[in-house]
């Protein structure tokens, strides 16, 4: 299977330096212009298939890409085999959905799932059921949350009882200010910096991309000549799951691969090199950068470090500031 998948990258290869070919023909700004958006989706298709000058290093890489997707791709199935609904249009249309999740997936990086995913996980998702309950009524939510103000009441009152009965009333007061000092610090500072940072800050960096990430039947590829498995999991799936093969992501992947899908590939070559070859700009870069580090960890340790590092910026501004009063001091 690899050999011929290397016939067939190469063959791609031609196909864009023959059009490269045609545009430089043109000898006007729009044809060099097209001439390097070209070059860069060749690059892309060299990268997206791991191509190394080593014919058998080659054959390796593409072989594991093989396999790695077909993994991905009988887990995809099981748990499309899983879904069911109430009616088999219901059960259809659960599965479309999932469908265009996972190609959706597919076309992000791993920075841009971090953060996809973490900012709907924050906003949270209702299953069907949830969806079917009414909200409660006015008396039922004033009444809950008069019982949790009660409850937290009377816990805190306990607690500054058994507090100073143990530390008297001059470390009592210490106590009571530290407690109510860090509390309000949590909750009216810190809590709200955590989620317009996670939920609005984060996402607004690639709202534009996840916009057009919404609906991937949207995403413009080169109409290619030459049949070629991509490196989405729905390709796979199209080859082993009929009712994949006849749902509509499905005949767009499968007709993205074999070139079915015509495109004036002059009037729409700069949507194609965008949705192809994507980079965020320099400024996104930069804050991506910056916050690399947070999504690396899991979802619970990013909320861990980023409110410690809230908390440790008084105390970095104190010692600071004690440390360039200091020699004032020892001169006074």
């Amino acid at each position: 299977m690899a050999p011929r998948i290397k016939e067939l990258v190469r063959a791609r290869q031609a196909e864009l330096r023959e059009c490269a070919s045609i545009a430089e023909s043109r000898q006007d700004d729009a044809g060099r212009r097209a001439v390097g958006l070209l070059r860069d989706l060749e690059v892309h298709l060299r990268r997206e298939w791991n191509y190394v000058p080593n014919e058998s290093l080659w054959t390796s890489n593409i072989e594991a890409i093989l396999r790695k997707n077909m993994k991905k791709a009988m887990v995809f199935k099981r748990e499309l085999d899983a879904i069911k609904g109430a009616t088999a249009d219901e059960t259809r249309f659960k599965r479309n959905q999932r469908l265009i999740e996972i190609e959706r997936d597919s076309l992000l990086t791993k920075t841009e799932r971090k953060i996809y995913y973490h900012a709907t996980k924050i906003r949270g998702t209702l299953s069907d059921d949830e969806e079917r309950v009414d909200p409660p009524g006015l008396l039922a939510y004033l009444a809950a949350w008069f019982t949790v103000i009660a409850l937290v009441g009377c816990t805190f009152v306990y607690l500054v009882q058994i507090t100073s009965s143990d530390y008297g009333v001059g470390r009592s007061d210490l106590w009571l200010v530290s407690v109510i000092v860090m509390t309000t610090l949590f909750y009216a500072i810190i809590l709200p910096i955590e989620i317009l940072f996670f939920q609005l800050f984060l996402p607004s960096l690639l709202a534009k991309r996840m916009e057009r990430m919404a609906n991937p039947v949207r995403v413009k590829r080169f109409p290619y000549k030459t049949a070629l498995p991509f490196r989405s999991p729905i390709a796979y799936l199209c080859a082993i799951d009929s009712k994949v093969r006849k749902s509509r992501i499905g005949n767009h992947v499968m007709g993205l691969q074999t070139g079915d899908n015509q495109v004036d590939v002059w009037d729409q070559l700069d949507v194609i090199y965008y949705d192809t070859t994507w980079v965020p700009h320099a400024g996104t870069r930069f804050y991506l950068g910056l916050v690399a580090f947070l999504l690396v960890m899991p979802d619970f340790a990013q909320s861990v470090v980023f409110e410690e590092f809230l908390l440790l910026i008084p105390l970095f501004a104190t010692v600071s500031t004690d440390f360039f009063e200091l020699p004032k001091a020892l001169d006074t």
